[in-house]
């Protein structure tokens, strides 16, 4: 793994590794040296060393780590006088030793800088100066002579001291820890050095899992390099695992993951990788002001400073720190307003431009998945088992009258030792009568110990992380006569740090039993036999061939529940090429190996759960300082279930797992796990987001059910990381328009500016009053949710200033007689630029009193009842609490929505209730922050003529509203609960005088009134020709459809459309207008299927009478036709039952038109972005009904109620079958139908991952292959079928094209080149579009150089580029347009395979790319597939026709071959190609030659084997000859190339 874990280091901008040196693996006994496997220390360093980077290397040798014995071999302690880390003889004796070994060694591998090697600096001892007093003034002398024995080294580079405070002048102190930016060297000549910034923390075993935020890892560094740090090391940026028994502690889990940025497996961590990777940019365009400029300070306010460096021409970069940790603030430098989140920097790299800030994420997220796959052996999978007896087997190793500590006996070469001993029971014993046990007591220094009594298991105790002492207290069975007493002590990982930490102990102290009848019996000096280890240890049944001679039962079905059980089992490996991870989760304890190499340590230990005053967090909160215990997870959960096997150490097949479990688990439920990271956009999280629309402006509709609040939270987080204007909505525009005044109908806005405003004084104890509202936009989702920014005025001063709400109609129900609408304010503040947090979790923060069904309207009775409960509003507080109007208003508006003004309304009387009574005075229950209000009001008469709706006696009178108001402890949040009575649609309608505006055919709605010609109307003609087929069946016309002439939407719950049309009466061939009003009506999922339901609500020739508008099927529907969609018809049931169903014969088809109405509609649901009608043709069609049918079985056909079992076929863009259930049912209300739709989840629209949406809405699609070949043959049925659907399709493509769209905020943007790059990546891929271009075009085009590229992330990584190219023909440069796709890499055998293309090649213009590459199709199968082997010599000389060897002019004569020896040393190394040789090209093509040969050499489609040499430098490892494969092809399509590069493994 080394080679991919550094240049994944090298990817996320770090220069340098740093590394310990672990002396106990170097030296296991002494004087023997060990420097093989995972401690080739040197190989390490050179690796590094290819890879470009420096090298710090942390000699120690003592290092803590959390690594067993911190680093230093315990054979040490057992040398006579010897005190670790003191000033003492023996120690110093043998550290100096190691040290001067390892420098030797090192120098003879040149790998100290001076010598061309890589290590820049070295370390001697760790830490030391937080212990240094605890060994007095020797403490002192031990620094000095540690760092003067490093020093006489002359390794010729510095070495350095961490956290040592008194370090000599001959070493550099440096600090470690969370924050180092205070810290400053020892002397000022000094370089303020960081060696351990720890992103994260180590975990136990029985422990949670600790978080750091990314954002607080950059903050810290940032702020380290604003106060002048000079180097700065991540500890760990990749921590990677504690195989076998390294891992210390004690209890330090086998997974040092550490959170790090890369994981244990490999992977980087995404976004802390991504996120570090932006901020090691944006410090490195500071990098020579930060080392040659001036630092000055300067304080910008109240937890605000800025970090200025300057240089003598005046150019300078800017650190401006906001250390506020709760408060986001706006700061003023340079004239220039700045943004800065709560505890962050933002970097100014020329102190203009803020690159980036430490709190905004916009790095790509990672979702980890570990896939199990079970045990499987391609001989058939069998376990082999030994069974080991508790207690000593053979002889005792020693015996002795006393408890003997652990350490010192095993001296760690086991974790296990055997305490036994043997006690009589007399059979006159009480407790042997009475059946009341006795009770065992031990206590033990550590770590761990399983208690067996006469061989039987009796249970485990153990000690943790924190507190490793423990005690055990536990009734024994035991029988008259002798009794056996195993136990076995365990360890797991010794101490690493610590004064005088190798004194540390382990092991039994006391056992005594209590319960007999001369009292406690103590055994703690009685007679324990010993034995070291376990007995498949000793047999070394972990290695392989090593356990012949031992009796392994062999089975099928291993032994569940067993303790000092040894498995065996032979396994393949797991499919693919992810890490895996052993799944151990159905285990207990104990250790593993794969082919004799050890896994290490395994223990599911569940850690503890949340309790109130200690538990875990959802969310980390970056902001304030970070330590340990702050940011906790896994309560309840087992603190490591998987244990990292490397894909190295598996064999093609064969290989042996062994696993010891000491307690007792389920081997049959082990898996091998693969980790599956995917990488994903900001917006790009398929689980949290549906997306239901995409228009044609790749506008984004986002469907968040009941339940998808909590993942909306999500959503939001990641637009909040991205950009907070596009996230909190109040200017961008959203999905509709900004919306400003003057608005006919906003008296609805203004209640809800005014309720916004009633919550910031609620809670800010202001009397801000509400001026006007300025402007609003709104964003659908299950909820509407209006951004409203308005104009307050405070009357203490009479100003008048900008104020925001965030107010949200979030769901709607009915209880009884109320209609129950919820509205919530989700901010409410003066206008600023921080984020909006929307997310409501009523269940978790308020007291269930105020949650669940409303309560029912208050009876007098009990007001008299309980009146502490109650109280009942004065007349003079009515007045004083204007804010009792608004929620009266509010209620009134709720339940007669199509007021467009303030209706004349009274209070009649108000009563509160609370949960809580009250303490001093009544009336603080008004002012009660959770509180339930019955209101009762009256509307007093007519308003004036300005309103819209005149008013008659449905709505004079009095009425009634009952109010819960609820806070969730959110500062600007507050929720409404509003029981409003339902109204009598037919009083209220009939007292209404101008109806026609409020049914909404005309009144322009939430929108406008649209009208043709409008692109991709297809769904709207649907809609029109559904109405007229609901009014033809209710009426017995048939009436046609000729045209919709208008439309517009009311957006509800649900989404009506308002639509005019021209219909046909056929028999008196007269036009007229017609109405309908058709409602989407939700969407659901069961199993494979997406349910759609479909109402139509008005259906008639255009009048203006009203519309009943309320659909309620459960009251007037048989339960037949609700509930879930019924399966799909079998032919069994339909041959059971025939009576419930009829089949459609072929001439009714024809006859029921409307029956191909309905297979479009179905069609349509799979495919929304239809815009034109498809050819489909009708295969079979069956309708069930309840009812049998009484005269003839086709009366079914036409039945109010009624399923369709419909299957079609589409014969344009797809030969597959369709299917389709239709439900139709009818509630009994005229102009009333209702079709619920179960189509199959669409196919090729959910293979695009929406990954980006920039701030102009655009939609970034990701196309998988298969989504690709369904886009090409959209775009030929559009062509075909639709020209006008056609351009808009164009349309919608070139805004996707990209070469110039990007923009400093939008999710990628346009790069140009800097001035040092004289190499990079670009120039290649820009060189190859130019070669692609000349190919097909015959020219002879020169790449100059790039000069701008953008970039998109699809499932491949497509490149923009623009560059500068020249006609050697003219000796003119212009513009020309590459677009480049790295479309993937695979691991095939000994190569690895990347494929580039090439989709656009031409001088710069504005057309459109074809992206759809199809090789399957379009190139020859010779060309497809695996790639072919090394050429051997023995198939060139057998088959000359079908091979060419390239001439030595050739080679001269076409530039391009170098080209690509570049792309294949380039795809290889990821390194400057250019030096670089061919040695030999040979052309393969599956046609012969006809006249010359050396046509092979410019065929369209060829075989390259290219053999060549790296002519750099020879310490790279790169030096000397290679191999590569290249295969070039072509699919047809002008200006498209495929490369595909294989390069042996690097």
């Amino acid at each position: 793994m080394w080679p991919s874990l550094v240049q994944t280091a090298k990817e996320g901008g770090c220069n340098a590794i740093e590394s310990y040196v672990f002396w106990n693996g170097h030296e296991p006994s002494p004087g023997k040296y060990y420097f093989g496997g995972r401690y080739n220390i040197v190989k390490f360093i050179k690796i590094v060393q290819q890879a470009g980077m420096h090298m710090i290397l942390r000699i120690g040798p003592f290092v803590a780590a959390e690594w067993n014995y911190g680093g230093v071999p315990v054979w040490l302690h057992y040398v006579p006088g010897t005190v670790f880390r003191a000033d003492n003889e023996p120690w110093k004796h043998y550290m100096e030793s190691f040290t001067t070994y390892m420098v030797n060694l090192l120098k003879k591998e040149k790998l100290f800088a001076p010598q061309g090697g890589p290590i820049i600096l070295s370390q001697v001892e760790n830490e030391y100066g937080y212990y240094e007093k605890d060994y007095g003034e020797g403490g002192k002398r031990y620094a000095q002579w540690s760092a003067s024995m490093a020093v006489s080294q002359n390794i010729g580079v510095p070495w350095m001291m961490c956290q040592q405070w008194d370090a000599p002048p001959t070493v550099i102190s440096t600090c470690n820890g969370f924050y180092c930016d205070q810290f400053t060297p020892n002397t000022p000549d000094k370089p303020k050095i960081w060696t351990e910034n720890w992103p994260g923390w180590f975990k136990t075993f029985g422990g949670r899992d600790p978080h750091r935020p990314a954002e607080d890892v950059a903050y810290s560094v940032a702020r380290f390099f604003g106060k002048g740090g000079s180097v700065h090391n991540y500890y760990m940026y990749h921590g990677g695992t504690n195989f076998g028994r390294t891992s210390g502690g004690p209890f330090i889990t086998t997974s040092y993951d550490y959170e790090a940025p890369i994981d244990e497996y490999g992977l980087p961590r995404l976004p802390k990788w991504g996120h570090l990777k932006d901020l090691h940019k944006a410090i490195m365009l500071s990098e020579n002001l930060l080392i040659n400029g001036e630092h000055q300070n300067f304080t910008l306010g109240h937890s605000l400073e800025a970090d200025v460096y300057t240089d003598s021409s005046g150019t300078c970069a800017a650190f401006l720190s906001n250390l506020d940790d709760k408060n986001d603030k706006t700061v003023m430098f340079r004239n220039t307003s700045y943004h800065l989140p709560a505890w962050s920097v933002s970097i100014l790299p020329d102190c203009k431009n803020e690159v980036f800030n430490t709190a905004k994420v916009t790095s790509k997220f990672s979702k980890v998945e570990m896939l199990p796959e079970d045990l499987r052996s391609s001989s058939g999978l069998k376990w082999e088992v030994f069974s080991e007896k508790p207690g000593i087997w053979g002889e005792a190793d020693f015996v002795k009258n006393e408890l003997v500590d652990h350490i010192n006996t095993t001296k760690d070469t086991t974790d296990y030792l055997w305490y036994t001993t043997s006690i009589t029971v007399s059979d006159n014993e009480e407790f042997l009568k009475k059946g009341s046990p006795p009770v065992l007591f031990i206590e033990s220094k550590g770590h761990t110990l399983h208690v067996f009594i006469n061989k039987e298991y009796l249970g485990t105790a153990t000690g943790n992380g924190t507190h490793v002492p423990f005690k055990l207290k536990k009734s024994v069975a035991l029988k008259a006569g002798e009794n056996n007493i195993d136990l076995l002590s365990m360890t797991v990982g010794l101490s690493n740090a610590g004064s005088f930490y190798e004194w540390v102990g382990a092991g039994l102290t006391s056992v005594s039993i209590k319960g007999f009848n001369k009292g406690t019996l103590n055994l703690t000096n009685s007679k324990w036999s010993y034995k070291l280890g376990v007995q498949g240890e000793h047999l070394e049944l972990f290695k392989p061939g090593n356990s012949v001679d031992v009796k392994w039962t062999v089975t099928t079905k291993p032994p569940k529940k067993q303790p000092l059980t040894w498995y065996k089992v032979v396994i393949d490996p797991p499919s693919g090429s992810e890490p895996v991870g052993l799944d151990m989760m159905s285990m207990g304890k104990g250790m593993a190996w794969l082919n004799g190499e050890e896994i290490g340590r395994y223990w599911p230990r569940i850690a503890r759960k949340s309790t109130p005053n200690d538990e875990c967090v959802k969310e980390c909160d970056y902001r304030g300082k970070f330590m340990p215990d702050k940011c906790l997870t896994g309560c309840g959960e087992p603190s490591q279930r998987w244990y990292h096997v490397p894909r190295s150490w598996f064999k093609s097949s064969g290989n042996e797992l062994v696993i010891f479990e000491e307690k007792g688990g389920n081997p049959m439920n082990i898996k091998l796990s693969k980790r599956k990271v995917s990488v994903v956009g900001w917006l790009d999280m398929e689980e949290e987001v549906d997306v239901i629309i995409v228009s044609e402006l790749g506008r984004l509709e986002i469907a968040r059910a009941a339940a998808a609040r909590k993942r909306g939270k999500k959503l939001r987080a990641c637009l909040r990381k991205r950009n907070s204007q596009l996230a909190y909505g109040f200017d961008y525009g959203s999905d509709f328009c900004i919306v400003e005044p003057p608005v006919s109908n906003d008296y609805d806005v203004t209640i809800y500016a005014r309720l916004g405003l009633y919550c910031y004084n609620f809670q800010k104890g202001t009397n801000l009053k509400f001026v006007r509202w300025e402007k609003y936009n709104t964003e659908f989702t299950s909820y509407f949710d209006h951004y409203i920014t308005l104009a307050a005025r405070d009357p203490s001063c009479n100003s008048v200033f900008s104020f925001q709400t965030v107010f949200s109609a979030a769901g709607c129900s009915t209880e009884d007689t109320y209609l129950v609408k919820t509205w919530r304010v989700l901010a409410c503040r003066p206008t600023c630029g921080k984020p909006v947090n929307e997310y409501w979790d009523r269940e978790k923060e308020i007291d269930p009193f105020y949650t669940g069904l409303m309560p029912k309207w208050l009876s007098d009775e009990a007001l008299a009842t309980d009146n502490k409960k109650y109280y009942v509003v004065q007349e003079s507080e009515l007045h004083e609490n204007d804010w009792l109007h608004v929620f009266m208003e509010m209620a009134f508006l709720q339940a007669n929505p199509e007021l467009e003004a303030a209706p004349p309304l009274e209070i009649i009387k108000v009563v509160v209730e609370t949960k809580e009574d009250y303490i001093t005075e009544a009336c603080e229950k008004l002012h009660a922050e959770n509180a339930i209000f019955y209101i009762s009001y009256k509307c007093t008469g007519f308003p004036g003529d300005h309103i819209a709706i005149t008013w008659k006696s449905g709505f004079v009178g009095d009425h009634k509203a009952i109010i819960r108001k609820t806070m969730d402890g959110i500062p600007g949040h507050m929720s409404l609960e509003i029981a409003s009575e339902r109204r009598n649609i037919t009083t209220f309608l009939s007292g209404m005088i101008s109806v026609l505006i409020f049914q909404g055919f005309d009144f322009g709605s939430d929108f406008r009134i649209i009208k043709p010609p409008v692109y991709g109307d297809y769904d709207l003609t649907l809609y029109a020709r559904l109405g007229l087929y609901c009014y033809n069946f209710q009426k017995g016309t048939n009436i046609k459809f000729k045209s919709w002439e208008k439309y517009n939407t009311m957006y509800t719950s649900y989404l009506d459309y308002y639509i005019t049309l021209e219909a046909m009466d056929p028999t008196s061939k007269s036009a007229f207008s017609f109405q309908t009003l058709f409602s989407a009506s939700g969407c659901t999922r069961e199993g494979t299927y997406v349910i759609h339901t479909w109402r139509i609500l008005a259906c008639r020739p255009t009048c203006n009478k009203p519309v009943n508008d309320y659909w309620d099927r459960e009251k007037e529907i048989d339960p037949f036709y609700t509930g879930e969609m019924p399966k799909w018809l079998s032919d069994e049931a339909f041959a059971t039952d025939n009576k419930k169903y009829y089949v459609v014969q072929e001439s009714e088809l024809h006859e029921n038109d409307w029956l191909h109405l309905f297979i479009e509609i179905a069609f349509l649901k799979e495919n929304p972005e239809l815009e034109a009608a498809p050819p489909l043709e009708i295969i079979k069609v069956v309708v069930e009904t309840k009812e049998d049918y009484i005269t003839e079985a086709r009366e079914k056909l036409h039945a109010e109620n009624a399923i369709f079992y419909i299957s079609y076929k589409h014969i344009g863009l797809s030969s597959s079958d369709h299917k389709a259930i239709i439900r139709k049912t009818m509630d009994g209300i005229p102009e009333h139908m209702s079709l619920e739709i179960a189509s199959k989840r669409r196919a090729w629209l959910e293979d695009m991952d929406v990954v980006a949406i920039s701030e102009f809405g655009r939609l970034e699609i990701a196309r998988s292959s298969t989504s690709r070949q369904r886009m090409k043959k959209l775009r030929a049925w559009l062509k075909k079928n639709h020209q006008l659907a056609y351009v808009k399709f164009l349309i919608l493509i070139s805004q996707l094209e990209g070469f110039d769209f990007g923009c400093s905020s939008s999710e990628f943007k346009i790069v140009r080149p800097r001035l040092r790059d004289d190499y990079d990546h670009l120039t290649l891929y820009a060189r190859l579009g130019l070669y692609c271009y000349n190919f097909h075009k015959g020219t002879d085009f020169k790449f100059v150089r790039w000069e701008k590229y953008n970039t998109m992330y699809t499932c491949d990584l497509d490149y923009y580029i623009t560059l500068e190219a020249m006609d050697p023909a003219s000796n003119s440069v212009f513009s020309f347009q590459i677009l480049f796709s790295d479309a993937g890499c695979i691991d095939e055998d000994t190569y690895v395979v990347d494929t580039w293309r090439i989709f656009a090649c031409r001088p710069t213009c504005n057309k459109s790319v074809d992206d759809y590459w199809d090789r399957d199709e379009e190139i020859d199968p010779f060309y497809t597939g695996e790639m072919p082997k090394w050429l051997s010599d023995e198939a060139l000389t057998n088959d000359n026709k079908k091979y060419y060897v390239v001439q030595e002019s050739e080679l001269h004569e076409n530039e391009w071959l170098h080209l690509f020896i570049e792309i294949a040393f380039y795809s290889k190394a990821k390194t400057n190609p250019e030096l670089v040789e061919i040695n030999k090209v040979v052309v393969e093509t599956k046609e012969d030659y006809i006249t010359e040969a050396r046509e092979k050499l410019h065929a369209e489609n060829a075989i390259f084997y290219i053999s060549y040499k790296y002519t750099g430098v020879s310490s790279s490892g790169l030096a000397g000859d290679h191999k590569a494969i290249i295969r070039k092809t072509m699919d047809g399509i002008t200006e498209h190339m495929s490369l595909e590069v294989a390069s042996e493994h690097g």
